[in-house]
């Protein structure tokens, strides 16, 4: 389902729905700030893998199915539900990288090169 969030007052407005965050005003938009940064387009999901903390976060771990041993090594192939993808190594221990998040997600995992 979509979602969209809309704050509005005096015919000025904010709304974010979709990944798009659009602001509007009859008038004039005042933005106060000693500096302003402006990046590339980027979901939540990948900006929250730079923050200090995230509210909720995960770590892949690839093992053997029959005797759970790790498998190192492994590229894993990790597809958001916004279909960003992203590819990871595991290390020795057969985990990957720590994966932060905004909220619940469902992320599905596969091994890269059919291993």
């Amino acid at each position: 389902a979509k979602q969209e969030i809309i704050l509005a007052s005096g015919g000025g407005y904010i709304r974010i729905a979709d990944g798009i965050v659009e602001c509007g005003a009859p008038d004039k938009i005042i933005q106060r700030a000693a500096v302003w940064q402006k990046f590339g387009g980027q979901s939540m999901r990948l900006a929250a893998q730079s923050w200090e903390s995230a509210d909720f976060s995960y770590t892949p771990k690839a093992i053997h199915s029959y005797d759970g041993s790790a498998l190192p090594g492994q590229k894993l192939a990790i597809k958001a539900e916004d279909a960003d993808s992203q590819t990871f190594s595991t290390s020795e221990d057969g985990k990957s990288v720590l994966m932060k998040q905004v909220d619940v997600v469902t992320d599905k995992l596969r091994f890269e090169e059919g291993k």
